[in-house]
């Protein structure tokens, strides 16, 4: 059961995993998370991602449109960029992008991007596996 003070960052594979072939647990997962009460952020480059995936290759932009009225638009800071990119590949910026804004409200990030592996065993943020 999720708290009612619940924070989530859904990363993109989570979007593609729920999708991308019939109703699965990921499927349930995102439904539960987008009708619940828990805050769901995101980032320019996250919501970029959504918009490029769910609406313009999948053509669903009602899913969209759900999402991004759900979610809570953030800008990391500089700061939190930073403390957050040593934990991130060089190659993946957005995914240092996406921990920042886990890092500056106290949200879990759900993925199932191995590049996480490493903030997550730095207790820097929470990171859990869609699986």
């Amino acid at each position: 059961m999720l708290r009612r003070d619940s924070r989530f960052v859904l990363d993109n594979n989570l979007i593609i995993a729920a999708i991308k072939s019939g109703w699965k647990k990921s499927t349930d997962l995102l439904f539960t998370l987008l009708l619940s009460d828990a805050a769901i952020y995101v980032n320019k480059e996250l919501l970029f991602e959504y918009e490029k995936y769910i609406n313009k290759i999948l053509g669903l932009p009602h899913l969209f449109l759900l999402i991004q009225r759900r979610s809570i638009l953030i800008d990391p800071s500089m700061d939190s960029l930073l403390v957050c990119r040593r934990f991130v590949p060089e190659s993946e910026f957005a995914d240092a992008v996406h921990a920042a804004t886990c890092f500056e409200v106290g949200a879990i990030l759900i993925t199932n991007d191995a590049h996480f592996d490493a903030i997550n065993e730095s207790d820097l943020i929470e990171v859990w596996k869609i699986s």
